[in-house]
């Protein structure tokens, strides 16, 4: 027998161990395509999680979070911001916002806040309007009362759209 010589136990486990190593890394791969992890900093957040995990691709979904890349909120946030929200509503959807109060499908969503309202240096009553979403328009809101989201800038693109997230601490 030579100094570098191994037992049938010995063979068996770095056979297995090099297929869980190539596995693992193939794995890796593959999801590095896929899944983004982000990271919530705000002071106030939108939502009740801190860390949300993405699956690049999986289809935005009414009541489900997406991440998103901002465009157009800019100087509140630089074009490119990755961003979750929830999905409040889809193509087709009735939206309405009247006297500080956004009703999708006439159903009350969500209150304009006073403080994000005196930030912007907007009253409430400049955001009335009326509209139905367009093809690939989605509006999404924060679970939070001070959260920027749709009621303020707008419906986003479907194109923004980077996948469906979720919440994990």
């Amino acid at each position: 027998m030579g100094a570098f010589s191994l037992s049938q136990g010995q063979r068996v486990f770095l056979l297995r161990a090099s297929l869980i190593s190539v596995l693992g890394y193939l794995s890796a791969l593959y999801l590095s395509d896929r899944v983004r992890i982000g990271y919530d900093g705000q002071d106030i957040p939108c939502l009740p999680w801190r860390v949300f995990v993405a699956w690049l691709g999986a289809p935005a979904l009414p009541d489900q979070l997406v991440a998103f890349r901002s465009v157009g909120i800019a100087p509140v946030l630089p074009d490119g911001t990755v961003i979750v929200k929830r999905v409040a509503a889809v193509a087709g959807d009735r939206i309405r916002i009247a006297d500080g109060v956004l009703y999708v499908n006439d159903v009350e969503r969500a209150h304009f806040s006073p403080n994000t309202l005196r930030a912007l240096k907007k009253s409430a009553d400049a955001f009335d309007r009326s509209y139905v979403l367009g093809a690939g328009e989605l509006l999404v809101l924060g679970d939070s009362p001070v959260s920027y989201d749709s009621r303020y800038w707008g419906p986003i693109s479907s194109s923004q759209v980077m996948g469906r997230a979720w919440g994990v601490w």
